[in-house]
């Protein structure tokens, strides 16, 4: 085999290589363009995912927030009980003269009339 051909087989490898890289790179680019792709795809909806998570959020806290207005604050219920505590503490009150003073009058009355 002569230099030349030596030479022109060589190059004929060399292009072949070239060819081979070259399709090797469009190969590897297609793949990064379809991984970036799918990439976008998954972000996307996760995206959308967590956009209906907080409008879900949002609405519980709205409903939250209706639902503490109709609380009762503790001045309107210390309006309503201390009425109900001066009427418990007046019967207490009451029902002691009664257990402390009546009924031992009426054993005492009971027991003269015999």
């Amino acid at each position: 085999m002569s230099v030349e051909e030596s030479i022109v087989r060589l190059e004929e490898q060399v292009a072949g290589f070239r060819m081979a890289f070259e399709l090797y790179c469009k190969e590897a680019d297609k793949l990064q363009e379809e991984r970036a792709k799918r990439l976008q795809e998954q972000l996307t909806k996760a995206e959308n995912t967590l956009e209906i998570r907080l409008e879900h959020m949002n609405e519980f806290r709205s409903q939250i927030n209706q639902e503490r207005a109709t609380y009762v604050t503790n001045e309107k219920l210390d309006m309503r009980i201390k009425p109900l505590e001066r009427m418990f503490w007046g019967l207490s009150a009451a029902l002691g003269v009664v257990v402390f003073l009546l009924i031992p009058l009426l054993a005492i009355w009971v027991a003269w009339v015999k």
